[in-house]
Order: C-alpha cells, then sequence, then structure tokens
C-alpha cells in the first residue's frame, strides 16, 4: 500500500498543475475581443488528447512506465516556461499549441497507472486502487478548479503559470526519489 499512496501522491500533485494550468489558460484567452473563439479553440485542445488515448496504450507497453512518468513531468516544466515567456511578450495566441502538448502529457498518466497500479497492489484490491485514484482526480479537479479561480483573483497569469511549474517539478521530485519497481 506504501507504494500505492506514493504513485497517488504523484498524480495528486500532477492533478494540481494540471487544473491550475488549465485554469490560467482558459481565463488568460478568453479576454479581449477575440476571446470566445480562443476560449473555444483552447477547450478543444484540451479535451483533444481525450479522443487520441487510445493509441497511447502500446507506447506504454514497450516504454518502462516510471520513465514515461518521470518525462511527462520534465516536458511539462518545460512547457509552462514557454507559456510563461509567450505571456511576457503578450504573444498568448502563441499558446494553444502548447495547450495541447500540456493536456496529451497529462491524458498519458492515465495509462500509465492502468499498467502500474496492477503491478503494485494486489489482484483483490485493483479494484479498490482504481476507485480511489477515479475518486481522488474528480474531487480534485473541482477542489481545485476552484482553488484556481480564486487564485487568479489575487495572481496574475505569469503566477499561476509558475505555481504550475512548481507542482510539476514537485511532482518530478517525487518521482524520482520514490522507489516503486516496476
Amino acid at each position: 500500500m506504501k507504494v500505492l499512496t506514493k504513485l497517488l501522491t504523484i498524480r495528486i500533485v500532477i492533478n494540481i498543475a494540471d487544473s491550475f494550468f488549465y485554469m490560467a489558460s482558459i481565463w488568460m484567452l478568453s479576454g479581449g475581443k477575440e476571446g470566445t473563439i480562443y476560449t473555444a479553440i483552447a477547450v478543444t485542445l484540451f479535451t483533444l488528447p481525450d479522443l487520441l488515448i487510445f493509441l497511447i496504450g502500446p507506447i506504454v507497453d514497450r516504454i518502462n512506465p516510471k520513465k514515461i512518468l518521470l518525462w511527462t513531468s520534465i516536458v511539462q516544466v518545460v512547457v509552462q516556461a514557454l507559456v510563461i515567456f509567450f505571456i511576457i511578450n503578450e504573444q498568448r495566441v502563441i499558446i494553444l499549441p502548447f495547450i495541447f502538448v500540456s493536456a496529451l502529457l497529462s491524458n498519458i498518466t492515465y495509462p500509465i497507472e492502468e499498467v502500474m497500479i496492477p503491478k503494485i497492489v494486489e489482484g483483490n484490491k485493483i479494484v479498490l486502487a482504481n476507485g480511489l485514484f477515479s475518486f481522488s482526480y474528480k474531487t480534485l479537479d473541482i477542489v481545485i478548479n476552484s482553488l484556481s479561480a480564486f487564485l487568479l483573483l489575487w495572481l496574475s497569469f505569469k503566477n499561476m503559470y509558475l505555481l504550475t511549474i512548481f507542482f510539476f517539478l514537485l511532482a518530478i521530485i517525487f518521482d524520482s526519489k520514490n522507489s516503486i519497481k516496476i
């Protein structure tokens, strides 16, 4: 159960970062004359990876899932840094492709869990573990998205993205220090 808790902690930290990124991006793009169209494009880019998730399974089966989990967080930090760069340079529209990349990287973690959970949990507890992860995500999405909205009232978009980077770095630290053997 200790290893499952480590994996869940990593996923919760990633989920917090994802929620912060989602809310900051939607709010930032919704301003201005073209806000409606940019918001619609952003929502589409955030959800498009859900349709492509079936393509990720074969990749996860061939590569060490622990490494994929670590590298998705590392790439997320780079993506967030690039987003901040473009916001500082007032090129908000350019972040749209990065929204897709970020959402795709986040979606990769779900098949990784499907591979990892059966390897770290006894057979009769897999359903419980999957339920725990699912409940945690749904609950956190509601809570963190609400918290993000309040944070955006006090923080700038840039600071929200910096907070996102912090959580992805935290996930990297947790992932690199964990002893999950796959």
